[in-house]
């Protein structure tokens, strides 16, 4: 049994009586870990344990950590202390004393409201607005918690305990000494933790939109520019530092970067555009510069060395950001892809493959890397990334951006020996030296560089905040937007279980003018097949067929030449009027009509999540064509297999 019981309220003492009173038996108000007996049968005595160093800004980022027990965050280590005590002695919220086997959940979650706060500048809980927590802190929780994809969203219980921690610090303002308050009003309008929940659970899943396309293709033509002009440059830079540095040996340290270092100040850019001026400046001495790292505020000191880390953080950055955009990966794949080992017959890394199509005329790039979403470790898989005509030495935007990449942290991973295509650095400033400043490659730091970047380098509004799954919602979106009939080729690119996810997830609603787009092409395609049944150009068979035949008739008297401009728009007025439009899948063409669609499809277009060879077979907007046989012929040899096998 402990001696020391919880019930004075110590979070009311003023700091010079606090500082060495014990909480516990084994830890003292200015204690890093609290440590408490635990008294619940079945919980973990780690449980029972607060610890207040708490990683407020990482070292993934180009500064050195900073935790919470740091002298800079002194008033706010006081502030999470006096409200972690007051929740087990004084709890104001309706569930009673917070228990000592809570502190284990507690310290994550409120690890996770400390980590936002510092970010966004505020040093001080009683210095957070609470419209900041109703807006930035949501958005937040979105972009982490919800997930990195849609369909993989949190669930609303396990959103509600982080939602929680600001209505506890609400709570407990009134628990504190006067002059100490924590959140000063409620947060969520007066919601409760579950009901905030469950509202943002419900928007989070089809919130991420794609890009818009003036955000989009100005952004990767500057990756474009990149990896074609701007990496070459950095790489040039950073083979000359790494080269001059082993020339010069054991020379001292300081004398190796003077001399290092005047070599990169001499060094050119190279002069792009109509001006041809150089795309930057040359690398300087010591210059002031806004801080990389988003929880920053205000200038920093650049040195030599520092300036050209940044600019390879940014050569990796545009080129994440190319791959994301041109083959829609999702980020974490994208930091599992392996470098190692390298092939010499094609020049590129292991994660590409060339391999030649069936046909032999073309060859085709193919990235292969590993799945980690909703796997317990990982599934190997491959992405098509191009086609170049066989025998050409042309290598899509995507793999270039891969190969600058290998060359880019080769040294680091022959210095670490490692294989990872891209690593990370774990020394705060300039280059890694040995092996111990080299490390993972966070998705996090990733995601951090691409904000970074494509605000520096693109002429993007300011307060678009770019999240790393935009690329991938922006690139289903397009190829949809080329051809509705691709969707199963999305939902194969991106490794789904099925097309429901695909379009719910990715189509539904990504791009407001998508549905407007799909109608318009769909009334083309739809006017044009009708023309063609009409004049016998076209082979059809299905319960729509003899209703289209008696419809197109109509026209008989008005267009006997066989079909054409005047025809084709007489017959889209029609149908535009009656509402028919054209959809196509792999096994027909839906000459679509709400009242007779068996799918639930809605004005515009049937039902994609709800589409089947067994939904559509059945439904009177079923038109099959001759380019749909294989499918049915193949559908009917596989049911007579399985008919006769069982």
């Amino acid at each position: 049994m402990s001696a020391v019981a919880l019930k004075e309220p110590l979070h009311l003492k003023t700091d010079d009586v606090l500082r060495e009173t014990p909480v516990s038996d084994w830890s003292s108000w200015s204690s890093t870990v609290w440590v408490f007996e635990n008294t619940t049968a079945g919980r973990h005595r780690s449980t029972a344990r607060f610890d207040f160093r708490l990683e407020l800004l990482g070292e993934t980022n180009e500064y050195e950590a900073e935790y919470l027990t740091d002298d800079r965050f002194a008033d706010l280590l006081d502030e999470v202390r006096r409200f972690v005590y007051s929740l087990l002695v004084d709890s104001r919220g309706l569930g009673g004393h917070l228990k000592p086997t809570g502190l284990g959940n507690l310290q994550s979650e409120v690890h996770a409201f400390l980590r936002w706060m510092v970010s966004c500048g505020f040093n001080r809980i009683a210095d957070v607005p609470v419209q900041a927590v109703n807006t930035r802190f949501l958005e937040r929780l979105v972009a982490e918690k919800v997930g990195d994809d849609d369909e993989d969203a949190i669930t609303a219980k396990g959103l509600a305990k982080y939602l929680a921690v600001p209505i506890k610090l609400h709570q407990q303002s009134a628990a504190m000494p006067e002059g100490r308050r924590l959140l000063a009003a409620a947060p969520y309008d007066g919601k409760a933790a579950m009901k905030a929940a469950s509202e943002l659970s419900r928007k989070a899943v089809g919130s991420i939109p794609a890009l818009p396309m003036a955000v989009f293709v100005p952004v990767m033509a500057e990756a474009l520019s990149w990896v074609a002009v701007k990496a070459p440059d950095v790489l040039r830079m950073h083979d000359l530092y790494l080269r001059e540095w082993n020339r010069l040996g054991g020379l001292g340290a300081n004398r190796k970067q003077a001399v290092v270092g005047a070599a990169l100040r001499s060094e050119a850019f190279s002069a792009i555009g109509d001006g041809q001026e150089p795309w930057r400046g040359p690398i300087e001495g010591v210059i002031l510069d806004r801080h990389r790292d988003a929880g920053r505020e205000g200038d920093s000191e650049v040195d030599t060395f520092h300036q050209l880390r940044r600019l390879v953080l940014d050569a990796r950055d545009a080129c994440v950001c190319l791959v994301q955009g041109l083959l829609g990966l999702r980020i974490s794949e994208v930091a599992g892809l392996k470098a190692e080992p390298f092939d010499a017959r094609t020049g590129l890394p292991a994660c590409v493959e060339v391999e030649d199509t069936v046909n032999g005329v073309y060859e085709a790039f193919y990235v292969r890397g590993r799945v980690f979403k909703g796997e317990d470790t990982w599934q190997e898989v491959r992405w098509a990334a191009g086609l170049r005509p066989k025998g050409s030495d042309v290598v899509p935007p995507a793999v270039e951006a891969l190969r600058v990449l290998y060359r880019l942290f080769k040294p680091y991973r022959d210095m670490a020996d490692r294989d990872d295509l891209i690593v990370g650095f774990r020394n705060s400033k300039g280059l890694p030296k040995g092996k111990d400043s080299v490390a993972d490659v966070m998705s996090a730091a990733l995601r951090d560089g691409q904000r970074w970047w494509v605000s520096t380098y693109c002429d993007v509004p300011p307060d678009l905040r770019i999240t790393t799954h935009m690329w991938r919602k922006t690139y289903a979106v397009q190829i949809y937007k080329a051809d509705p009939a691709l969707l199963p080729a999305i939902s194969l690119h991106f490794k789904h279980l099925d097309m429901q996810t695909t379009y719910k997830s990715y189509i539904r609603g990504a791009d407001p003018d998508l549905m407007e787009f799909v109608d318009e092409v769909s009334l083309g395609q739809t006017a044009e097949l009708l023309m063609n049944i009409r004049h016998g150009r076209v082979r059809a068979a299905g319960r729509v067929y003899e209703s289209l035949l008696d419809g197109a008739a109509r026209f008989d008297g008005f267009f006997a030449d066989g079909g054409g401009p005047e025809e084709l728009e007489a017959i889209r007025q029609e149908i535009a009027t009656a509402g028919v439009r054209s959809h196509e899948c792999g096994w027909g063409r839906c000459l679509y009509r709400p009242e007779w669609a068996r799918c639930g499809g809605g004005r515009l277009g049937p039902d994609e999540a709800n589409r089947s060879p067994g939904t559509c077979s059945g439904c009177d907007n079923l038109l099959v064509l001759l380019e749909h046989r294989d499918f049915w012929n193949r559908r009917r040899d596989t049911n007579r297999r399985l008919v006769a096998e069982y």
